[in-house]
């Protein structure tokens, strides 16, 4: 009887010839053969060149990897000769894996040879930096942005004063949207706030002064019973007409008293004063981008302030826009006491003085 020339491996060699190609003890030929190829592949010299200790490594993991498969080899085909009635040979169980190498994905490097990235690391790497890269630029635009509109910021208003009761208020004006705001040292304020300075409201109390006209009209009582016979005295003409010339010169000199009411009530003098006259201010009711809005508001505006009318400028940026004035007046502060004699401000809140563009 020959001895069979090929030593039988140890249980405890087999064990680590499995877990060396990744196979199940029962595999077939066929899967032992394929397990041995995936391995070569993964440990292949070439797959990173530029890394010594990779080719080192790999190279001593392939003649591990020839060996054991060649011990299996003769293992598998030795139990295909011997036949069913041989008893079957008990494999250990297989164990846990000395190389942590995962032949389902090829294109990964092995833990400890962290030196060197994968493609998908180096992708993502890459896909982070343009990332970065397009968010510096999003940031730089912004703050570019930023500068510009801190540059154009003070253009964007026009600056002026208004006298109010002996009091200078800074008032600035949207070249845009025409939106008028005064300062009262603290913060900027809409025109129609009175609430937020009480003071204001008693110079407007100042029409308490009306009551010295009061004493006209008690003086004036007596006109219109004159006023009366005046009328009715064209009629008697032919039988006393000495007598009226001297009434009526009476009647004249006690009517130069209504004076001061044309100072104290302007409000409907004013109108008819102004309608004729030509003034670098207006009352500013409106401004609107369509001219047909502009129009519609100053025929509105006609019923009660016949000088109502509708001035086209241009602002930079936005083109043709149509402010909507009332009355023309010489200064500044007839036009302030006109808006406030009138109230406009309380029927269209907003309303303040402008400068006329044609005077």
């Amino acid at each position: 009887m020959t001895e069979d020339p090929t030593p039988t491996p140890r249980p405890e060699d087999l064990a680590q010839d499995y877990d060396l190609l990744q196979i199940d003890p029962d595999c077939s030929p066929a899967e032992l053969h394929f397990a041995f190829e995936k391995m070569i592949a993964a440990w292949d010299p070439d797959r990173f060149p530029h890394v010594q200790s990779w080719k080192e490594t790999s190279e001593k993991k392939q003649r591990e990897v020839r060996e054991a498969y060649e011990r299996l080899r003769v293992l598998h085909a030795a139990r295909e000769m011997s036949g069913p009635e041989d008893p079957p040979r008990t494999d250990p169980p297989p164990t846990l894996l000395s190389v942590p190498v995962n032949p389902a994905r090829d294109d990964e490097a092995p833990a400890e040879e962290d030196e060197v990235p994968p493609r998908e690391t180096a992708k993502a790497r890459f896909g982070s930096a343009v990332s970065r890269r397009s968010w510096l630029a999003a940031a730089g635009v912004m703050i570019g942005l930023l500068l510009i509109l801190a540059l154009l910021w003070p253009g964007l208003y026009h600056y002026e004063t208004v006298r109010l009761d002996g009091k200078d208020y800074p008032l600035r004006i949207n070249r845009l949207t025409s939106r008028a705001q005064y300062s009262d040292g603290r913060q900027w304020l809409d025109p129609p706030l009175p609430a937020a300075a009480p003071p204001a409201p008693a110079p407007l109390a100042a029409p308490p002064a009306l009551a010295p006209p009061a004493e006209p009209p008690a003086s004036a009582a007596p006109p219109p019973p004159f006023a009366a016979p005046v009328v009715v005295a064209p009629p008697a003409e032919p039988h006393a007409v000495p007598t009226p010339p001297a009434k009526a010169i009476t009647i004249p000199r006690e009517k130069p008293a209504p004076a001061p009411r044309i100072g104290t009530a302007p409000a409907a003098d004013r109108t008819r004063v102004n309608a004729g006259l030509k003034g670098r201010y207006g009352i500013q009711v409106g401004a609107y981008p369509e001219k047909a809005k502009a129009e519609a508001q100053a025929s509105a505006l006609r019923a009660k302030y016949p000088t109502a009318r509708v001035e086209a400028i241009r602002i930079e940026g936005k083109g043709p826009w149509h402010r909507v004035l009332v009355g023309r007046f010489e200064n500044r502060d007839d036009a302030l006491r006109y808006l406030k004699d009138h109230r406009i401000g309380e029927a269209y809140p907003g309303t303040f003085v402008q400068t006329s563009a044609r005077p």
